[in-house]
């Protein structure tokens, strides 16, 4: 339930500025006949807690700012998962128009589970086959299914435990106007009887409606104690705590809304007590500490000081009112308030905040440079590789190292290099270009595979940087590019052991790049190739946008100053798939270009080499300097010294 309320409230905050920006023509809020029928069928006496999200609403809302509604909007929902899949663009399959959800429990020793109940249109058929690709779907003569999600393994083929650990069976009800979901099946078809029956309610609703009357997501719970003992998880052990703490709480209710007329957005939330003595010392302990959070929040963020201080604390006899009235002038700053916190965050102090000293990029990126990557030269001889491993075309492969780590494992660190025409330019400005080298395999003279298997280690000293993983350089200057990739071996493989090297080195650059000059104002787009860039803030030194479909061909967001020259970017805050994006820039943004990647041209060695260490000899002496505690190993030595290294090593 704390999803769809989150839900509604990053839609609402998060969209509510552009759509009062705009002005479109949204008529108020109607109540919806329906849904006082399955709130009815939902109160048979085991009704714990109760929510409802206008879905229909929203849409009209954000459709009118956005166009179609799509499930990106949603930041806590999979566009795989089945409420991604109610609440996407297909209408043929679902168009949702509200969400009733309650908490219920059978017994007073049962837990508690939750019934989703969705009204609207919607293809069965084709909810079953959408189903099918997430879920397995067991499914009687009834419309009656039961579902449990598909756990399936990543691009390395291996599975998430905790996903395999939660993995539990739902029970679904579908028709073409109501979709049921419940945890349990027999609530399900007591709701469903209920509901077909008209059947009154057991527990009076009517205080609950006029509550939720004209919000766009309403939550409320009756019975916080009765509650606490029957929700399961980290939810009821909150719960217990803060019941335990306060028992003079009867009840807990939140809504939100958005008034048409006033322009605003308004967010309540109440505490209900019959207990006025503690109404009084609540309401005064409420104001105190929020009168304190203004101070320590300014440091943080300026203009969430200013929300807060919008914030009442009131009384209407029946317990404690926090209200919020957040006009258009307070829609229009709300974005401002993550990238406040993340300066804070980075050592900033936003009470006494400047804009950054304008900074000038060096050295940007030409992108029609890239043409003298069409071709490489062949790789040169260096006073500071002599005779490496592989030499071949513009590619050079080599061993560093081969040492003991910190766990006691062997290592062995492997450097690739690519050759590149040096490119002078009389502004400073650089081509683009990327190289990765991948180690697939490290192999003993018999082909046993000594490369340690990391594919589903969860060692979080690897993460990231794991054995099948590529490592990826970027070009900066200079006439080569080079990349070091360090890999473990296998637990008890000995150096003396290692004799094949297989794996891969490339070099990709972009040959055929689109620059579009991006409007600075907040809802321009840029749609090609199937890439789609929306800009959704702008700040005088910052911009917010959106990513959807081919991402990866995105090059640059630029940001250019009043006299077109390109700024240096400072921080930047985002999701972690880049989906979502702030950045930063050192100076004014005065005009906004995107590069996107048209055509690639990669150049690609797979590399095997043999006896990699056998091409040289070192002296005995030499093992001299070798200690458990720097071990370095020469880069071309023999089998029977490497022997000797294994017993230094073991000391």
């Amino acid at each position: 339930m704390r999803v769809f309320i989150a839900i509604v409230l990053v839609i609402c905050l998060g969209l509510v500025s552009l759509f009062f920006t705009n002005q479109p023509q949204i008529p108020p809020k109607q109540e919806r006949p329906e849904v006082v029928a399955i709130e009815a069928a939902l109160s048979d006496g085991q009704l714990l807690a109760i929510a409802n999200i206008d879905v229909g609403y929203i849409r009209e809302i954000t459709e009118a700012v956005y166009g179609k509604l799509n499930v990106s909007m949603f930041p806590v929902l999979s566009e795989n998962g089945l409420m991604g899949q109610l609440l996407s663009v297909d209408k043929d399959m679902a168009e949702v128009s509200n969400i009733s959800v309650g908490i219920k429990r059978s017994s007073d020793e049962a837990p508690a589970s939750i019934l989703l109940v969705f009204t609207g249109v919607f293809g069965v058929d084709q909810i079953y086959n959408q189903l099918n690709l997430n879920y397995e779907v067991d499914k009687d003569d009834s419309q009656w299914v039961t579902i449990t999600e598909k756990v399936v393994p990543d691009e390395d083929g291996c599975l998430d435990e905790q996903k395999l650990r939660n993995v539990k069976k739902e029970y679904l009800f579908v028709s073409d106007t109501l979709i049921l979901l419940s945890e349990d099946m027999s609530q399900g078809q007591v709701f469903l009887e209920r509901y077909r029956k008209k059947a009154p309610e057991t527990q009076s609703l009517e205080a609950w409606r006029e509550y939720r009357k004209g919000a766009v997501a309403a939550f409320n719970l009756g019975n916080p104690f009765q509650a606490s003992a029957a929700i399961p998880g980290m939810t009821g052990y909150i719960l217990k705590s803060e019941t335990k703490k306060n028992p003079e709480i009867t009840g807990v209710s939140a809504k939100v809304a958005v008034d048409i007329r006033s322009i605003s957005l308004s967010l309540n939330a109440r505490l209900d007590s019959d207990n006025h003595n503690w109404i009084a010392t609540t309401i005064e302990k409420s104001n105190l500490k929020l009168e304190n959070a203004k101070d320590d929040v300014e440091l943080v963020s300026p203009t969430f000081r200013d929300l807060v201080t919008t914030v009442t604390v009131n009384t209407d006899r029946k317990g404690v009112v926090y209200d919020a009235e957040i006009g258009i002038e307070m829609l229009e700053r709300l974005n401002d308030i993550l990238s406040e916190a993340f300066s804070y965050a980075m050592g900033g102090n936003n009470k006494q905040r400047k804009p950054e000293a304008e900074r000038i990029e060096n050295n940007p990126v030409d992108y029609a440079l890239n043409k003298h990557f069409e071709k490489l030269p062949d790789a040169k001889d260096s006073p500071f590789l002599e005779s490496p491993l592989l030499k071949n075309g513009p590619f050079i492969i080599d061993v560093d190292y081969l040492k003991k780590n910190e766990n006691g494992q062997f290592e062995m660190r492997v450097l690739g290099k690519v050759s590149l025409p040096n490119i002078e330019t009389k502004d400073g400005s650089k081509p683009s270009g990327r190289m990765k080298l991948h180690v697939k395999s490290v192999l003993d003279k018999n082909g046993k595979e000594l490369l340690k298997n990391e594919r589903c280690d969860s060692n979080k000293s690897h993460f990231g940087d794991r054995n099948h993983k590529a490592t990826v350089s970027e070009y900066y200057s200079g006439d080569d590019i080079s990349s070091w990739k360090t890999v473990r071996l296998e637990e008890g493989a000995i150096p003396s052991e290692v004799d094949r090297l297989i794996g891969e080195i490339s070099f990709n650059s972009p040959i055929k790049v689109h620059k579009f000059k991006v409007p600075l104002k907040v809802g321009s787009e840029i749609d090609h190739l199937g890439m789609r860039f929306y800009l959704s803030k702008v700040g005088s030194q910052q911009v917010g946008y959106q990513l959807s479909g081919n991402t990866s061909r995105l090059l640059e967001v630029r940001a250019l100053n009043a006299d077109g020259k390109v700024l240096s970017k400072s921080w930047r805050f985002g999701d972690a798939d880049g989906s979502k994006v702030v950045q930063g820039y050192k100076g004014d943004v005065k005009s906004l270009e995107l590069y996107l990647v048209e055509q690639t041209k990669e150049l690609k060695l797979p590399f095997e080499v043999n006896h990699i260490f056998s091409h040289q000899t070192v002296k005995p002496e030499e093992n001299l300097s070798i200690s458990s505690s720097n071990v370095n190993y020469p880069k071309a030595i023999t089998v029977d010294d490497l022997d000797a290294y294994n017993s230094i090593d073991s000391v």
